[in-house]
């Protein structure tokens, strides 16, 4: 009760994303937009990205593109992963480094 009566009497802020943010007229959503609204070259660059990353996944074993996915794509645990496969905890945090070892010899050419 005592933590009921003291968050009661906290002042609520409510932000908006119209309020200007620098001298220029900036807004918040001005910036969201930005983000969201690539031009062609970024969506290239990202294409060639993707391409290359697979490229170099194409590298590693089954075990190690296994632990990728699992840590990186499903954002799955250390601990869940090994719980998964059935190999140790250690296993996997070795597996996992050899693996980004590869990809990045292979994507910093």
């Amino acid at each position: 009760l005592k933590y009921h009566y003291l968050d009661k009497h906290k002042e609520k802020q409510i932000r908006s994303l119209n309020v200007e943010i620098d001298e220029k007229g900036t807004e918040i959503m001005d910036l969201i937009q930005e983000d969201q609204d690539e031009g062609p070259e970024a969506r290239a660059m990202d294409r060639e990205l993707k391409d290359e990353l697979k490229d170099a996944l194409r590298h590693l074993t089954n075990r190690q593109k296994e632990v990728v996915i699992y840590f990186y794509i499903r954002r799955l645990s250390i601990g869940e992963i090994s719980h998964r496969l059935g190999i140790s905890y250690r296993t996997v945090v070795n597996t996992k480094t050899i693996a980004i070892k590869k990809l990045r010899k292979r994507m910093v050419k």
